[in-house]
This record gives structure tokens, sequence and C-alpha cells, in this order.
């Protein structure tokens, strides 16, 4: 299974979020159905490992970041090589090492590897996450909450947007109203 996420705004003040399935498997494309074995599938990951096209709203600013992630959950190591808007800087984060720290190349001045708390002012500068919110678990909490906490209404709350081909795989797409 393959899990995109299209559209979503990682907050509680969601309208909608936006996500399409694809599978190979030829699941039952019940929509309930196919969200319960999507929540299966990413919590049964191990790894992962993808490119992320961020555009993030702060103090009425947008800002884009085009990142590489690789993500090991146990223990829970993450990898980020920055591709835009600085070229090169690469944060590594690994859980229970270097004080809970990230470590930060720069690829900039100062030219020295920097350690730096990965809730602290300077890693969220920009940003309204810390890293190890990247991946699909934290998307995939936000969800689970909406449908837990509306579980009399969510057969109202998630459309089936039919199918869409994505990669040249069928695809479910579905949108969760909040």
């Amino acid at each position: 299974m393959i899990i995109l996420m299209n559209s979503i705004i990682k907050t509680f003040f969601i309208n909608a979020i936006f996500f399409t399935v694809c599978s190979t498997n030829g699941f039952p494309g019940e929509p309930l159905s196919v969200i319960n074995k999507m929540f299966a599938n990413i919590k049964s990951m191990k790894s992962l490992q993808y490119t992320l096209d961020s555009r993030e709203r702060i103090k009425g600013i947008i800002y884009h970041e085009i990142s590489d992630f690789k993500i090991i959950k146990q223990p829970f190591r993450i990898y980020i090589y920055q591709h835009s808007p600085v070229k090169g800087v690469e944060v590594l984060y690994i859980a229970g090492a270097n004080n809970g720290k990230a470590r930060i190349n720069p690829a900039a001045f100062p030219w020295v590897t920097l350690n730096l708390n990965p809730e602290g002012s300077l890693m969220l500068n920009k940003h309204h996450h810390p890293l190890y919110e990247g991946g699909f678990d934290y998307t995939a909490s936000i969800l689970e909450y909406l449908l837990n906490k509306y579980k009399q209404q969510r057969q109202k709350l998630i459309v089936n947007n039919g199918t869409a081909k994505i990669h040249g795989m069928d695809c479910y797409h579905y949108t969760i109203l909040n």
C-alpha cells in the first residue's frame, strides 16, 4: 500500500483533509475499511524515505521548502537533506543520542556542525512542527483522533471522491471533513 497525503495542513483547525490511498492489493473500496487498512499499514512501517515539498504559512508569509527525509522508527532516527531554500543543509536526529539534540550541518556560515534542540526556536524557525512529526504517523494520529472523536458521524465525514491514477496506479481518493 502506498499512501499519498495531499493538501494536508497539520493543525487541529483543519476543515478538510484530502488523501489518496493507492493499492496493488485490490482491497475493498469501502472508505472506512480502506482508511483502517491505511492506519494499520502506517503503524507497521519500519522505515520511510520520501521527498517533502512543503509550504507553511508563518505570520502571514508562505515559506517553501524541498527536503529528502529518511526515517527509521525503532530506535527513532531521522535524516533530512534540504534542496531548497538552502541546498545542502543536513539534519540528523537519533533518539537518546547527542543529549537529545539534532546535529545540523548548515551548509553555510558558520561552517560548523550545530547541536540544536528539536523543539527550540532555531529548529522551529519557519516551521510549525518539530522534525519527529515527519512521516505519516503524526498525520495518521490526527485522522484517527478525528474519526474516533466523531465516531457516530464518521460515515458522513468521509467523502469518497472516487479513484485517481497516480504514478500508473489506481488509487482511492477520500476527503475527511472536520
